[in-house]
């Protein structure tokens, strides 16, 4: 599927795929009391799945949010040479449209 999506990404498109890591420490509430199990990934397994799905090395980065339990591989089909993260930065500078009852 991962293959898929790098296929059908436009040039220049940014592509995120999330995934949580093993040492998530609501793990056991989340299988417990929501009956909720998930595919669990390092973030080497997230790099081999790249690569596996033919993504260029240099295309791709993986990075997660600040206690490291969301994992994110960030994929860019680059029409120059701007890197991943400097286009993801770019894309989170875009103003959003505002959508139902969590517009402000």
């Amino acid at each position: 599927m991962l293959r898929l999506f790098w296929q059908w990404l436009a040039a220049g498109g940014l592509m995120l795929v999330g995934n949580f890591a093993p040492h998530n420490p609501t793990r056991a509430y989340m299988e417990w009391i929501g009956n909720w199990y998930l595919t669990y990934r390092t973030t080497e397994d997230l790099e081999r799945l790249a690569l596996r799905a033919e993504i260029p090395k240099e295309h791709f980065s993986i990075t997660s949010e600040p206690l490291g339990v969301d994992l994110f591989l960030l994929a860019c089909k680059r029409k120059n040479s701007v890197s991943v993260q400097k286009r993801y930065a770019d894309y989170m500078q875009i103003e959003k449209p505002k959508l139902g009852m969590f517009a402000e």
